[in-house]
């Protein structure tokens, strides 16, 4: 058998059955690939409850059909006459004939075209040639949708068959209504086919009569999107089914409403908003856009209110409610959050912005510029002689993205040293090891003290790149100013490249650091345990730390309480044992 071509379209008559359809009743690859290359793009919801109600008898066409059993295709070229009977049928019927020769098919010259509106059908209205084996088209239609192109106005289907709504231009709402829900499988889509569509000229698909959507009466089904798409089932007994919607895909505010604060504690929210909310709790089933009135709320003085959209058992409607609780971002979405000091008082407004649109992205970036960097494990920073900086291998999430990073050690990947030079400019060096005898200033690097301290902030690269960055504290520290210390704004490749993983905390000249503290798990203070560590003490001599001088230290420890006694009464003397003190100090008591 000759593989069926497009173009001029030969069709060669199969000698049975297993050419068509295999033993598992799956298309053969040969009819597979004419059915995807000729008829995929052309054919529409050809299911069984539609395939049973089209009148086809005497009619000619290529016919598809999709059993609702094992979810195959049975193709039916019909070039002679397709019938009810034989749409229920596993025989592949080309032309009346039986004969395995194409020039055997009888009947082609009685070929007649189907309209669009019910079977695309091989042929034209002239008649075809049996002697050339050709066909006229250079295409094949197996649709069964009438296109209705609308400008710019309101329209009212009507009829039985399936439809698509197209509008090629908008400058204002358009309402599509829909026929009555009466034949079951007639499907309805309306589009945007302008590209015009905004929140202000939307498209709406709206019930007629009784009918509802999804069992919701006088609910209308908005298309706000540019070239946006919405296709509802008809069930036969008054009810239409969403069966395509482009979005939203999560509820809130799609077009934020108009808030006009009336001066007197009272807001008017106006009907321009568009919302997206559920009609389940749980979040489950479909989310439903909506364009409820508008209202004038009144608000208690010193009152905090929160403004939400209610489902309200399918009459979506605007409330206030002081109960934070009752917002459950599905049936309850809020809108607008509201304090009221008094009526003499401007209202103090919080929108909620447009939640409804792109809310996965707009969580994404409040996490990339809050959060741009998170540790989910490793990275744990120490060291190995001699000075080598070493980091774990770990996991950050860049926003939604995981970032795996390997082990790291300064002795076998690059460590890049940050410090200003002469000029107040950045530079950098690489490093094995860190820095542990110089601390960094605008205008370059300077010796620590002896004694003092340095402290090296450590960064690990996020990038393809596996390295690390290092800059240094800014002072000649004392170890509880280095405790003390944050990190200096680092370069900008530090900045948008790099996660900070910790510090290393040196003396000058140690092989090993005094103190090494995470980044995740420390704010970089700790406890001082050494008296002798703490800065800014007062009193006595540098280097002493006893707030006295020694010599008043000795003589205060070599005093002792001496007797005491009254003296005449209204005083008492404290006599000290100290050689070099004999002094007697009287204070009167009053009584």
């Amino acid at each position: 058998m000759a593989t069926p071509t497009i173009g001029n379209l030969v069709v060669f008559a199969p000698p049975s059955l297993s050419q068509v359809v295999d033993s598992s009743g799956m298309l053969t690859p040969v009819w597979h690939a004419f059915f995807h290359q000729a008829l995929t793009p052309k054919v529409n919801y050809l299911n069984s409850n539609f395939i049973s109600t089209i009148n086809t008898s005497g009619s000619n066409g290529i016919l598809v059909t999709q059993s609702t059993v094992n979810n195959t295709y049975t193709l039916s070229l019909g070039l002679g006459d397709i019938t009810p009977a034989s749409l229920n049928t596993s025989t592949s019927y080309i032309g009346t004939s039986t004969g395995v020769s194409f020039n055997a098919i009888t009947g082609l010259s009685k070929i007649l075209p189907l309209p669009d509106t019910t079977l695309g059908a091989i042929g034209s209205s002239a008649t075809v040639a049996r002697a050339d084996h050709t066909h006229p088209l250079s295409s094949i239609y197996a649709t069964a949708f009438a296109r209705t192109a609308i400008s710019d106005t309101n329209y009212t289907i009507t009829g039985t068959n399936n439809q698509l709504i197209s509008y090629t231009s908008i400058t204002a709402p358009r309402n599509i209504t829909l026929p009555p829900a009466t034949k079951v499988g007639q499907i309805i889509y309306g589009a945007d086919e302008s590209g015009s569509l905004t929140a202000t000229n939307y498209i709406s698909l709206t019930c007629n009569g009784t009918d509802t959507i999804e069992g919701i009466g006088g609910s209308n089904i908005v298309l706000i999107d540019p070239w946006s798409t919405s296709g509802v089932i008809s069930n036969g007994n008054g009810q239409w089914d969403v069966i395509t919607k482009a979005r939203p895909f999560s509820a809130g505010v799609l077009h934020q409403p108009g808030f006009v604060d009336n001066g007197n504690g009272s807001v008017t929210i106006d009907s321009t908003g568009i919302y997206a909310i559920y009609r389940d709790a749980d979040g489950t089933g479909d989310i439903y856009v909506v364009k409820p009135s508008g209202l004038t709320i009144t608000f208690a003085a010193a009152s905090l209110n929160y403004v939400v959209l209610n489902w309200n058992g399918g009459s979506p409607q605007i409330q206030s409610t002081q109960d934070v609780t009752i917002i459950n971002e599905t049936t309850v979405i809020p809108l607008g959050t509201i304090y009221c000091l008094d009526t003499s008082h401007p209202l103090r407004v919080l929108l909620w912005d447009q939640l409804g649109d792109a809310l996965v992205n707009k969580i994404h970036q409040s996490i990339v510029k809050t959060q741009r960097y998170r540790l989910q494990s490793g990275l744990a920073l120490s060291e190995s002689a001699t000075r080598i900086v070493n980091v774990t291998s770990g996991i950050v999430w860049v926003g939604a993205v995981e970032v795996d990073l390997a082990t790291y050690a300064s002795n076998s990947q690059s460590l890049y040293q940050w410090n200003h030079n002469s000029s107040g400019q950045w530079v950098n060096s690489v490093v094995t090891q860190y820095n542990n005898g110089q601390y960094d200033t605008p205008t370059g690097l300077v010796n620590l003290n002896n004694g003092r301290y340095t402290v090296c902030y450590i960064y690990r690269s996020i990038t393809n790149i596996n390295e690390c960055h290092m800059t240094l504290g800014t002072a000649n520290y004392t170890l509880a100013n280095a405790i003390a210390s944050q990190p200096q704004q680092p370069p900008s490749i530090i900045a948008n490249t790099t996660i900070l993983v910790g510090r290393i905390i040196v003396q000058r000249n140690d092989a090993t650091a005094t103190e090494i503290d995470s980044a995740f798990n420390s704010t970089f203070y700790s406890v001082i345990t050494d008296h002798n560590s703490l800065s800014n003490l007062q009193g006595g001599t540098t280097s002493q730390y006893y707030h006295l001088t020694t010599a008043q230290y000795n003589q205060l420890s070599s005093m002792v309480l001496g007797t005491v006694a009254l003296v005449g009464g209204s005083s008492f003397t404290i006599t000290s044992s100290s050689a070099t003190d004999t002094s007697t100090v009287a204070y009167q008591i009053y009584v």
